[in-house]
């Protein structure tokens, strides 16, 4: 009953990926009256399973509900990726019961990090010259990252070379007092799971707030 299978390398641990693709029905009418002389046609279902490819272990799994339309439509699932998995196998499998129809199409079997990326977004509280300035990030879906969030803010003078701002490793940062140095310079922040932060393919950059 296994329709695909393939195994995969895991770089990011805690961060939530996706498994869909696009499926068909093809049974038309004629089909259906033919499968009605031996106990009436079969709805195809599928089952999307990922595993941890060196034990086995059920990372996570879906079954989907009877697939009618003849229309192209996306299945499958979003889940985060547990922490400490190296490889993955992905499986789909026929979960529908044997018999007349159960007959599918499948096309664009899609895996990766969630898609669109999300952005974090960078509040700021502006301030005069020798007050209080406070930048604030929040993740536009807080379901993307599992677990403790790490942050790192950093300046830049261009919007393009940008340096690590010593210290300033929480959600929001805080200059007190503003200086004229701290200003016409662009800010922004890096969010990943625990022990993420210096991976560049497992963290979320800010745009530069200027």
């Amino acid at each position: 009953n296994k329709i695909y299978t393939d195994k995969i390398n895991i770089s990011c641990g805690n961060l939530k990926y996706s498994l869909f693709a696009f499926v068909s029905n093809i049974a038309n009418s004629s089909y259906e009256d033919f499968c009605d002389a031996f106990g009436g046609i079969v709805k195809p279902k599928l089952t999307f399973t990922v595993k941890d490819a060196a034990s086995g272990y059920i990372i996570t799994a879906l079954t989907t509900d009877e697939i009618t339309s003849p229309d192209w439509t996306q299945y499958g699932m979003k889940f985060v990726m547990p922490a400490g998995i190296t490889k993955i196998t992905i499986e789909i499998t026929n979960a529908a019961a044997g018999g007349c129809g159960n007959d599918i199409a499948i096309d664009d079997i899609q895996f990766g990090l969630c898609d669109p990326t999300p952005t974090v977004a960078v509040n700021n509280t502006a301030g005069c010259t020798n007050g209080t300035t406070t930048f604030s990030a929040a993740l536009s879906d807080p379901t993307v990252i599992s677990g403790t969030l790490e942050y790192q803010w950093q300046i830049s003078t261009n919007g393009s070379t940008w340096t690590d701002i010593s210290g300033a490793n929480n959600a929001t940062y805080t200059i007190n007092p503003l200086t004229a140095g701290d200003v016409n310079k662009y800010y922004r922040v890096i969010v990943a799971s625990a022990g993420n932060l210096n991976n560049v393919n497992c963290r979320y950059i800010s745009p530069g707030y200027y």
